[in-house]
Parts: structure tokens; sequence; C-alpha cells
């Protein structure tokens, strides 16, 4: 009896401490009202960008009214090339041209550069087919995380909303985030001792290419129609939606009070680990049950 007394005043001393720290992770921080006037383009149009970029492997679609190699055809309206993945496209009669990067008048203007050897007079139309480069991406207690094909009018609420919020989703705190440049490729990196990235992974920002952060109120869009901070999102940004902090102290307080529950918990998913053909407690494939 004493030890059981023992035990509960240390359960119940611990559930104090994980409640009062509970409440502190909901009440902490606050919204940044200038953070969303670094999201903003300049000047303010309906769409993220006004020119898109070409990138493997985006489809093109190639038309010329005088040029026989892209005349279209009974039933087409031009030729359609795919952007490989080393960012060139291989035209009849021209070669190979590299596109990645450029828009498509820039694409046109290279490619009556190259056609004026052989046409004394060339016109030719570039359109995008399939915009299948550019992403955006969401992570976190989402029920659908991943990359998101990115369309130009994406804004946090479609990103949401797609990916799908969980029980233990953090509706309030959504944090967006835009990396400095370039996003993809890697940066090259000095010799010297980076601290920062030593402990955290989080090289220091450069002072040309700042990185970009707000904080999201997700609620605040559905209960009151507040779409201040619904920002149209670019390419490779992150929409990261954190847990609760309530709900997953209230997990950790289940799993205090019921320990058998948490340990068969953890040694399933230890099992699924080891065991591909485990899931939960069954064989899937070929095995008897263990029920």
């Amino acid at each position: 009896m004493e030890l059981a007394g023992i035990l509960i005043r240390i359960a119940v001393k611990n559930l104090l401490i994980v409640t009062v720290f509970a409440v502190f992770l909901c009440a902490l921080g606050c919204y940044n009202t200038k953070s969303v006037n670094q999201f903003l383009p300049e000047p303010r149009t309906p769409v993220a960008t006004p020119e898109y970029r070409v990138y493997p492997p985006d489809l093109l679609l190639i038309s010329s009214d005088n040029m026989r190699e892209f005349r279209p055809e009974l039933g087409k309206r031009g030729m359609q090339i795919l952007v490989m993945p080393d960012g060139k496209i291989n035209v009849p009669l021209l070669g190979e041209l590299f596109v990645a990067g450029k828009t498509v008048q820039e694409i046109e203007r290279d490619i009556l550069r190259s056609a004026a050897k052989y046409y004394s007079e060339a016109t030719v139309n570039v359109d995008v087919m399939r915009f299948d480069s550019q992403k955006y991406y969401v992570m976190g207690e989402v029920g659908n995380p991943g990359p998101k094909k990115w369309t130009g009018r994406d804004t946090v609420l479609d990103a949401v909303s797609q990916a799908g919020l969980t029980p233990l989703s953090w509706s309030e705190r959504i944090i967006v985030v835009r990396g400095d440049s370039p996003q993809a490729g890697g940066v090259e990196q000095s010799g010297e001792y980076d601290k920062g990235y030593y402990y955290k992974g989080v090289r220091r920002e450069r002072a040309r290419s700042p990185r970009k952060k707000m904080v999201v109120n997700m609620m605040a869009m559905a209960k009151y129609g507040d779409m201040s901070n619904n920002i149209i999102l670019m390419p490779n940004d992150i929409v990261y939606v954190q847990a609760d902090p309530c709900v997953a102290v209230g997990r950790k307080i289940w799993n205090m009070v019921n320990p058998l529950d948490a340990t068969r918990e953890g040694i399933m998913d230890l099992r699924s680990i080891f065991d591909p053909n485990y899931d939960n407690g069954i064989w899937v494939s070929g095995g008897s049950s263990s029920e």
C-alpha cells in the first residue's frame, strides 16, 4: 500500500508538471504581423509570379506556321517535346537546346536564333502543356504529406485542405517557410566552423538571401473568414503543420496512466520494423494471424 501511494503521488506530480507545460505551450509565442509582408509579391498580382520558368520534366508544345518541323498537322497543334533531365530539348533540324530556367519567350528567341541558318523568315510559338517541374511541400501532422504540384495560384488554405488535417494538427499555428536562394542543388560551403550547423543542422543565413517564415492561424480563416494570411505559395515553399502540444501531452499522460498500452505499441512498432510482413499484430502475406 505504501508503494502504491508513492507511485500515485509521483504520477500526480508528473501530471501537474505536464499540464502546466501544456498550457504554456498552447499560449507560447505570438504572431508577427510584419512577417506576412515578406511573402507578398511586389508588385501585387493575382498569381504567384508573372512568368513561368521551364524545368525538367515539363512538356512543351512547339508550333510554327512556316517551319515544317513544327507545322501543325491534322488534329495536332504542333510538336510536343519533353524537357530532358539535363535541361535540354531535342529539336528536329536544330539539335539540342538548353531551356532549363528560361521562360517560353526566351525559348522562342533561342529557337528562332538557331533557325536563322535554315529559314530567312521564321515564326515559332512555345507553350507549356504540362507543368510538372514546380512543387511545394506539406509536412507534419497531415493526412497526405509530401510534394504537391504548384499551379501558380496555390494558397496556404489550398495546401492544408488538400493535405488534410489530423486530430493531432495544431491548426492555430501552421508554419510557412520560404528558403533562401538557390533552393535546389545545394550551396557551396566555406571551411569555417559553423557552430549552429554543428548542433542544429541549420547554417547561418546569407545577408542577400534571407529566409522567410510566418505562422498562420487556420482556425481564424475557418471561424472568422480572416484571409489576410492566406498567401499564395511559391515553388519550394514548405507548409509545416505542427502537432498540437495539448493533444500530444494528453497522449503522453495517457501513456503514463496506461503504461501497458504504450509498451505494447512500442513492441509492435519494433516488430514492424524488423519484420516487413508484420502489421499491427497480423502477418499480412502468407502468414497466420497472431490473434
